[in-house]
C-alpha cells in the first residue's frame, strides 16, 4: 500500500511505429479516504515516436527605430523531420528597452510574464512551420541603444539539431531622449 507521500513507478514497453503519438495518462479511480481535490486525481504525458529536428528563425520588421515605434518580431518554427515533433516550446523573454503589447500564434500560446511559447499537446508535422508575432514598443531612454532580443527553441523529442534551435533578431534606437 502507498502512503499519502509515496509514488509509483511503473515501467513499460510500448509498441508503436515512428510518427505516432503516444499519450499516457494515470487516474485515480478507487480510493479509501475521502479526496476533497478531485481536479488533481488525473495526470498525462505524451510524446512522438521518432526524431524530429525543430529550426527556430527570428525577425524584426527595421533596424532602426525611433523611441515610441511600435516594433514587430517574428519567430518561425520549423519541423525538419523526418517525423511529427512534440514536447517543445520556444523561451523568448524580451529584452529590456522594450514593453510588450500584443502577440498572436499560427500554433500555441505566448506569455510575455514566462517568456514562452508553448505547443501543449499540439503536434508540428515534418515540414510543417508554426510562427509567432510578438509586438512592442521601443522605450523612452533608450536612443542610441543597440537592442538584441534572443530565443530559444527546447526540445525533449530526439534528432534535434541544437545547432538551429537559437535566433535573435537586433535593432538600433534612434534619435536623442
Amino acid at each position: 500500500s502507498l502512503n499519502e507521500e509515496d509514488s509509483l513507478m511503473i515501467t513499460a514497453t510500448v509498441t508503436a511505429t515512428n510518427g505516432s503519438f503516444v499519450n499516457n495518462t494515470a487516474s485515480i479511480t478507487s480510493q479509501t479516504a475521502q479526496d476533497g481535490n478531485t481536479s488533481n486525481n488525473s495526470a498525462s504525458a505524451f510524446f512522438v515516436v521518432g526524431n524530429a529536428d525543430v529550426a527556430l528563425t527570428k525577425t524584426v520588421n527595421g533596424s532602426v527605430f525611433n523611441i515610441g515605434a511600435s516594433i514587430i518580431y517574428t519567430l518561425t518554427l520549423t519541423n525538419n523531420g523526418p517525423f511529427p515533433a512534440a514536447g517543445f516550446s520556444v523561451s523568448d523573454v524580451l529584452p529590456a528597452g522594450i514593453t510588450f503589447t500584443s502577440s498572436s500564434a499560427t500554433l500555441g500560446s505566448y506569455s510575455n510574464v514566462t517568456g514562452l511559447w508553448t505547443f501543449g499537446t499540439s503536434t508540428l508535422a515534418n515540414g510543417a512551420s508554426a510562427t509567432l508575432t510578438i509586438n512592442a514598443t521601443v522605450n523612452a531612454g533608450t536612443a542610441g541603444f543597440t537592442i538584441t532580443n534572443n530565443a530559444s527553441a527546447i526540445s525533449v523529442q530526439g534528432g534535434n539539431n541544437a545547432g538551429n534551435d537559437n535566433a535573435s533578431a537586433t535593432f538600433k534606437v534612434s534619435g536623442a531622449d
